[in-house]
């Protein structure tokens, strides 16, 4: 469906602030005022050719159509009460996750108050990988026994240049809704819950980093190693969890911002690779769904979201195994999840759609993640940050990996990934 054309006001000018105005004016949304509380940025705004404001209610008068929160995690309560304060009817878009957990209660108090349709830029709950893995999951009758969702990459570059730290949910806080959007767009398909069970396994690594020299973090109050050019981070490595849902399906979440590869599938990732910290731009980030089907065969179906080697950016691609070998390899599959998303998002605002993240869900992901963190950090801290969870798990992993086989006119495609060192 077609969106009608629309104008935002949107609140910060991050990083995050230019990827949302590249996409949206991509979709024929015109920007009128970026509220920019650093008069500092103010050149910056208009160098984009955008009109900064340091108020809301002149935001408001200028009456956009909707407003697109990008500020960090920890303002999203505060940004979104000032918006409902001045304009309380507004349509709201809110980048994810939706706030810091402590500010909950002031979150919740202004979306009882507000009348205006919210939503969470939560984008690949619009995945077309994602809703690819179900298609053919619900195609074939297959029963889930296991799920797993991986969102890899090495962010230690851009911890470095002082993007942003998560000491709440740490390692969990980047990918996590991610994760999360994957197992419940599953859910959906289905009619059951698969994202709630029992914890069989939990972690949460730190991360050390090199080549600190000139950062903002070396000897920063986050900064856990004293050495000068080394910089440690404490919880934001990498975070795993592993649950049993009470139908039985297993369900393992997995992120490595340290680069470690978990769950490398052929034909994209070679086993044992890894994202050095120098790469910036290699993800590896996967959606698999194991089940069997009616006549009792095994199958493997895995998504593998974009950026891919040898296809362009917004393509992915999926690989359906029965019985572990490769029978069938679908490339590209459009999915450019931003704009995927932004289009559900301006459809609804236009009341030509339902809503594709509402904050009830964000809530409920918020709170999954909190739990885990929380439950993560207080778990002995004797294993390796070189492997997220316990070694029998890791090991059940490396076994699964090696049963792959994809046929020899298949090739394997090496995403610019590097073996593991010793």
């Amino acid at each position: 469906m077609v969106a009608v054309l629309l104008t935002c006001a949107r609140v910060g000018f991050g990083a995050i602030a230019r990827i949302h105005e590249d996409a949206l004016r991509g979709l024929g949304v015109r920007t009128v005022a970026v509220i920019e509380t650093d008069p500092a940025r103010h050149d910056a705004v208009r160098g984009a050719g955008l009109t900064p404001v340091a108020e809301y209610a002149e935001a408001a008068a200028m009456r956009p159509d909707f407003w697109d929160i990008c500020t960090p995690t920890g303002c999203h309560a505060e940004v979104l009460q000032e918006i409902s304060g001045c304009a309380p009817e507004a349509p709201v878009v809110i980048e994810k996750p939706i706030c810091d957990h402590a500010d909950l209660v002031k979150l919740r108090s202004t979306l009882e108050r507000h009348r205006g349709p919210i939503v969470v830029n939560e984008n690949y709950s619009s995945s077309a990988v994602t809703a690819a893995v179900i298609e053919h999951v619900m195609r074939r009758g297959l029963t889930p026994t296991k799920v797993v969702v991986e969102m890899t990459k090495n962010r230690g570059r851009d911890y470095l240049a002082g993007r942003f730290i998560d000491p709440a949910l740490g390692a969990f806080g980047y990918e996590g809704t991610h994760l999360i959007a994957a197992v419940a767009a599953l859910g959906d398909a289905r009619g059951q819950d698969y994202l709630d069970g029992t914890i069989d396994d939990i972690d949460v690594d730190n991360v050390a980093l090199t080549g600190a020299d000139g950062s903002v973090l070396d000897g920063s109050r986050w900064d856990t190693d004293h050495a000068e050019g080394r910089v440690g981070l404490s919880h934001q490595g990498g975070a795993f969890v592993g649950y049993r849902t009470p139908s039985g399906c297993e369900v393992e979440l997995y992120t490595s911002l340290s680069g470690i590869v978990g769950y490398p599938c052929p034909p994209y990732a070679p086993a044992a690779a890894r994202i050095e910290q120098s790469d910036a731009v290699t993800r590896y980030r996967i959606f698999r769904v194991d089940g069997t089907a009616p006549d009792g065969v095994a199958h493997q179906i895995v998504g593998f979201y974009e950026p891919l080697p040898g296809l362009d950016r917004g393509q992915g691609a999926l690989a359906v195994y029965r019985e572990w070998e490769l029978a069938e390899h679908i490339a590209p599959v459009d999915d450019d999840t931003m704009t995927r998303h932004f289009r559900r998002t301006l459809d609804h605002i236009a009341g030509r759609g339902p809503n594709p993240f509402p904050p009830e869900r964000a809530l409920r992901a918020l709170g999954l993640l909190h739990r885990w963190a929380t439950a993560a950090k207080s778990e002995p801290g004797d294993d390796s940050d070189e492997v997220l969870g316990r070694s029998d798990t890791a090991a059940t992993r490396a076994r699964e990996c090696a049963r792959f086989r994809v046929p020899a006119d298949v090739p394997v495609q090496r995403p610019g990934l590097q073996g593991a060192r010793p």
